[in-house]
């Protein structure tokens, strides 16, 4: 027996289960509410037994209208395959990885950007495969579009690229399959658009470009750099650990980064120092942290290091270097450049106890194994925990976290009374990237005195106890628990206003009992 799945009454989702992994998704089809019963064959005691699950869901109307960053916003008029987005305002949108108006994606027609919008904020493909889409009004202030904005939107008409555009991404308007209908492109900005390579940008079977940019014989895609770095130490867990300030307009994933440090401030440090041999470079940097999008590709981030087993003595000062490699696409990393400061390990190198107007500390508990080491995470004070921002970057204990990321282990989250809000990404260094590399062992209790938790704020937690709301909470941010797994309900206090986009997505969470406090 394999997965087995049932709704009742049936007609509201469309449950699909995948033939290769067996996973379970679910599809809304209409407005209602039904039960989802979920049965499952499983080894357990030396012996085949099946375990049953039933899920209560409710499908609402996907929401027309809603908040897209502080200062914009996006709005759907028509009807049936006949409506029209319209986005206003001015700036940038906060980052996201999808866009809110999918539920419509195949019925609207027109699409106009309002004169004010510099980006949209969306991760990429905001209006991928929407098939519908014929008309499209971009702004004179708009200054980037991401890659696949418009990809397979084979059915989109002519359009103008104003000249403010300076970022275009691969693939923005590329067209293919028998049902493409021809365009015209008028190309206003400086961005060249390519027709064919791996950075191609349109189709030229189904669309002309009208562009006076030049074609530069060599475009450069990737780009980081480091803006600083610095050591942190946290000696009751006899932790070190750099903080690498960047920024740049690719991904991190394709590069590499090489520490080598020395006491010798007349060393003249090259390539070689970061090798082993003529061919092999030594045991590179593994890094974690905390990315902000300033667009598809623009970004700033925080990432830690953990350099533990380097020595790092009292009062000693070190010359300390990066060698950051980057490549494209699968190809050979090429050396960027070499990075440098100068590290006096003492009072400087400590990491704070003290985030702003709380305190907060972490300790290893004693149950801890060679296997599995085993923390305590404690927050307490009187004020906000603030958000995660360009400007004031992770919490302190992220910062620690980070660093500790791909460490197996469990961690007691203890959040004291005192604290009024939760802010944006409080908690993001304890997402479970790899399986059961972290989880939150114990409950998880937000104190009576938060009145609001924000965005991200426990995105992709792995939670094995309960979450336990305070009935003062006003306010649950967008995405505040994306991606978490709880086997537990989910019952949210009365008195409970705003819920936002995304709050709740999680890979297994059973229940979420709404309170009829909360405006939908």
């Amino acid at each position: 027996m394999g997965l087995e799945a049932s709704s009742d009454p049936i007609g509201i989702v469309e449950l699909i289960i995948e033939p290769t992994y067996g996973n379970l998704h679910v599809k809304a089809l209409k407005e209602g509410k039904t039960t989802i019963t979920v049965k499952n064959k499983v080894w357990e005691n030396g012996s085949d037994v099946i375990k049953e699950r039933k899920y209560e869901i409710i499908v609402h109307k996907p929401v027309q209208e809603g908040r897209l960053g502080k200062n914009m916003k996006y709005r759907i008029s028509g009807e049936g395959n006949n409506m029209t987005l319209f986005i206003s305002g001015y700036g940038e949108g906060d980052y996201r990885e999808n866009a809110p108006w999918l539920p419509y994606k195949n019925r609207i027609k027109r699409l106009v950007i309002e004169e004010g919008i510099e980006n949209l904020g969306i991760s990429d493909s905001a209006f991928m495969g929407m098939k519908n889409l014929e008309s499209v009004i971009l702004p004179s202030t708009l200054r980037e579009i991401p890659e696949y904005t418009f990809a397979y939107c084979n059915n989109l008409g002519d359009l103008t690229i104003p000249a403010s555009v300076e970022t275009i991404g691969r693939k923005a308007f590329y067209k293919e399959g028998s049902d493409a209908r021809h365009n015209t492109i008028i190309n206003q900005s400086s961005v060249y658009l390519l027709e064919q390579g791996m950075k191609l940008h349109y189709n030229d079977d189904f669309t002309t470009v009208k562009q006076n940019a030049k074609k530069k014989t060599e475009e450069k895609y990737l780009d980081i750099t480091i803006e600083s770095f610095r050591l942190y130490q946290v000696p009751s867990l006899h932790k070190s650990f750099l903080e690498l300030k960047m920024y740049g307009n690719s991904d991190t994933r394709l590069s590499d980064y090489y520490l080598f440090k020395t006491e010798d401030p007349n060393k003249q440090v090259s390539r070689s120092d970061f090798m082993v041999s003529q061919y092999e470079f030594k045991p590179g940097l593994k890094v974690n942290g905390w990315r902000k999008y300033k667009g598809n590709h623009n970004w700033k981030a925080y990432y830690y290091a953990d350099v533990s087993e380097e020595n790092w003595q009292e009062g000693h000062s070190y010359y300390c270097y990066i060698l950051l490699r980057q490549g494209e696409d699968g190809g050979v990393p090429q050396d960027v450049d070499i990075f440098k400061t100068k590290i006096t390990v003492g009072a400087g190198t400590k990491l704070p106890m003290q985030d702003g107007d709380l305190t907060w500390t972490v300790e290893k508990l004693g149950t801890s194994t060679p296997q599995l080491a085993k923390y305590k995470l404690s927050v307490g004070g009187n004020g906000a925990i603030r958000d995660c921002t360009l400007e004031n970057g992770p919490r302190a204990w992220n910062k620690l976290l980070y660093a500790m990321r791909m460490e197996n282990k469990t961690i007691q989250l203890e959040l004291q009374n005192g604290i009024t809000k939760i802010g944006s990404d409080a908690f993001s260094s304890l997402e479970d990237i790899e399986s059961e590399v972290t989880a939150i062992e114990g409950n998880v209790k937000i104190p009576e005195s938060v009145s609001e938790i924000g965005t991200a704020a426990f995105l992709g937690l792995d939670i094995r106890g309960e979450l336990q709301f305070t009935p003062n909470l006003k306010k649950i941010g967008r995405s505040a628990f994306f991606g978490i797994k709880h086997e537990g309900e989910l019952n949210l206090p009365e008195g409970l206003e705003v819920i936002e986009e995304e709050a709740f997505r999680g890979y297994n969470v059973r229940n979420v009992i709404i309170p009829s406090t909360v405006s939908i």
